[in-house]
């Protein structure tokens, strides 16, 4: 049986769209712009050793970060995986360097468990590189 986040927590649900939506405003969805080839990308989150089940991770582009740069993004799973979107679901990310934010969201209120510290890209020293090809990082081991 499928449950929805949104069925299980609209709170945080909207406190994820708030995230989401300027995401996606912003060029995400590609219009007027040529679809860029994307490669499949896996990754981890852990925090103090434990899997961050429901953060929410969004790649910001470090050479274009403007407001139509593509900002692939993906939620962690319970075992701590998870994997990026572009245009359709788990399609991947165009290769680049990027920097990248998460956040934790907690309870209804959605407060971020990392209480903002990897939210903003240029802020966080995470860093991941996507190749020509699938990507898989090496795992993102924070603490709060």
């Amino acid at each position: 049986m499928f449950v929805s986040l949104t069925d299980r927590c609209p709170r945080r649900w909207a406190f994820l769209i708030g995230l989401l939506v300027p995401i996606l405003l912003s060029g995400g969805c590609g219009k007027g712009r040529e679809r860029q080839p994307v490669y499949p990308v896996r990754g981890q989150v852990f925090i103090q050793g434990q899997p961050a089940a429901e953060a929410f991770v969004v790649f910001h582009p470090v050479k274009d970060d403007g407001a139509q740069a593509l900002r692939p993004y993906g939620y962690v799973s319970a075992d701590g995986s998870f994997t990026l979107t572009t245009y359709e679901q788990g399609d991947g990310a165009p290769s680049g360097e990027y920097g990248v934010a998460i956040v934790w969201p907690e309870g209804e209120e959605g407060h971020d468990r990392l209480n903002g510290r990897y939210m903003d890209p240029k802020k966080t020293k995470l860093r991941a590189e996507v190749k020509n090809g699938p990507t898989e990082l090496a795992p993102f081991r924070l603490s709060r």
